[in-house]
């Protein structure tokens, strides 16, 4: 959800799906009828708008890929795994290999930073109080990286269990669910 209380959507599509389906797709995803692009689309659903029950995605238009769905310096976009809406109506999306990119209000796509190697897996992001971007690695890393807003990233946690799910109070504390051992962890604000 962003801060005006819109759902943000990852929703995986791709034209080998659009080949094989009986019917062509709706005009507002003609764009990943070719082989241009393979990867999510990006929606934001303002659950408040008058729209008849059950809001069908593909009847929306993505908010991504917009007219092009090539990243910058001509490369092919790729897949993205993890969406986040920042306060400032940006959207900050990660991709399989960790790049961390920022989707403009206007649709502009740029990358914002890399975390360091590694198989991202089962990954979670969310808005820390300060604007940052918290990212659990997932299974294979087993750490939880803070991306600021100037790109530099550095790592809030370590030697986690498999960590997955991550979301941050009012208060700005942090929760990690640890799936490997069953358990949520809380990761206090430093001035705490």
């Amino acid at each position: 959800m962003d801060r005006q209380g819109r759902l943000v959507v990852l929703d995986d599509a791709s034209f080998h799906a659009q080949r094989r389906s009986e019917a062509s797709p709706p005009p507002s995803l003609e764009l990943i009828g070719t082989d241009e692009y393979q990867g999510p689309l990006v929606f934001r659903i303002d659950l408040e708008e008058d729209m008849p029950l059950p809001r069908r995605a593909d009847l929306i238009s993505p908010l991504f890929p917009g007219s092009s769905a090539r990243r910058p310096g001509g490369e092919r976009a790729l897949r993205f795994i993890a969406v986040v809406a920042t306060g400032d109506d940006e959207l900050v999306l990660l991709n399989w290999v960790g790049e961390v990119f920022i989707l403009s209000r206007g649709g502009d796509l740029r990358r914002l930073a890399r975390l360091p190697a590694g198989q991202l897996n089962r990954t979670s992001m969310a808005l820390a109080a300060d604007g940052s971007i918290l990212v659990s690695g997932g299974f294979h890393i087993r750490e939880v990286y803070r991306v600021a807003r100037d790109g530099s990233v550095t790592s809030l946690a370590r030697e986690l269990g498999d960590p997955q799910g991550i979301a941050v109070d009012l208060a700005g504390a942090v929760y990690v669910a640890e799936t490997a051992r069953h358990r949520i962890i809380r990761l206090r604000p430093p001035d705490r």
